[in-house]
């Protein structure tokens, strides 16, 4: 386990605690002091969003998008004290570094005031960074296939479809996670852990939160009517291949009838005995086919 220590404004501080597993993590805690209740949510964290509010002490636990070839969640929690915050990835975030070097460098106040909750409005528009990047990527996917569908549907498969559709709802679920972390912190009472008693560093998370949750409920508009489109595209292929098979089948109904009656043995068959009637047979078989065929495209069915 590793600590990286970043010195806060009025003797505070933030630590980051890398390359650390769920026992660590909660042995870590416990040394601290925290509350059994804490020490418990780190040891059994499995994800999902968890907030744990004791006296001096807060914990709030939420999922993180770590999708590279494949979908993969994971997790970034934060424990606030008065004066101390520590925060824990189960996968190192690039946003963090520069975060703290700001922080760091503020040496005349510019930031104001910055205390520990500012600190975690702050890392939790950090930690969005994974959500937004992944949002992007999956809008730029969307934009492609969409265009790709426009000029060429054969070329889009079903499951390029319902890949896209399993990524924006994957991205969806970790939104609403993290919206519902945030807005659950909003309703502790933070006065022991900040300087002022506004609220704006949780409200700039959260603003985040809706637009992030706007932009992904648009996405999943959008491959709904692609999907949809996808299944109209590939129901008209089946009518015009049906539509074919009927053309056929119309066509030589007559002429297995003709067929049929001429290939009846009786004797008294006068047209057997014509000259040429083979060829005139043939000759009326094939206006038949030309006259089926100009109807029906007349009435529309090859179009």
């Amino acid at each position: 386990m590793q600590e990286k220590v970043h010195a806060l404004p009025g003797g505070r501080r933030w630590v980051e605690i890398v390359e650390v597993d769920a026992a660590q993590w909660s042995r870590f805690l416990e040394e601290k002091g925290a509350p059994p209740a804490l020490v418990a949510a780190a040891r059994e964290r499995d994800g999902s969003v968890n907030l744990e509010a004791r006296p001096g002490w807060i914990y709030v636990c939420y999922p993180l998008d770590l999708t590279r070839d494949e979908l993969r969640m994971g997790h970034f929690t934060i424990v606030l004290t008065p004066q101390t915050i520590w925060t824990q990835a189960s996968d190192p975030l690039p946003d963090m570094d520069s975060l703290g070097d700001i922080l760091e460098e503020d040496e005349h106040g510019f930031l104001g005031e910055i205390d520990c909750v500012h600190v975690a409005g702050a890392l939790g528009v950090a930690s969005m960074g994974r959500t937004v990047a992944g949002t992007l990527r999956t809008r730029d996917a969307v934009d492609k296939l969409a265009e790709r569908f426009e000029d060429d549907a054969d070329s889009v498969h079903y499951s390029e479809i319902r890949a896209l559709r399993k990524r924006v709802l994957y991205l969806e679920a970790i939104a609403e996670d993290q919206f519902y972390a945030f807005s659950s912190l909003m309703a502790v009472d933070l006065t022991p852990f900040r300087g002022t008693s506004q609220r704006e560093p949780l409200l700039r998370r959260l603003q985040v939160d809706r637009h992030v949750s706007a932009s992904l409920d648009r996405l999943e508009r959008r491959v709904d009517d692609l999907l949809q489109g996808y299944e109209m595209h590939q129901q008209r292929r089946t009518n015009s291949r049906l539509n074919l098979l009927s053309v056929i089948s119309a066509i030589f109904l007559p002429l297995t009838l003709i067929v049929g009656i001429y290939g009846m043995n009786f004797e008294q068959m006068p047209e057997l005995a014509y000259p040429n009637a083979y060829y005139i047979c043939l000759g009326l078989m094939g206006l038949l086919v030309l006259l089926m065929l100009l109807n029906f495209w007349r009435r529309g069915w090859f179009d």
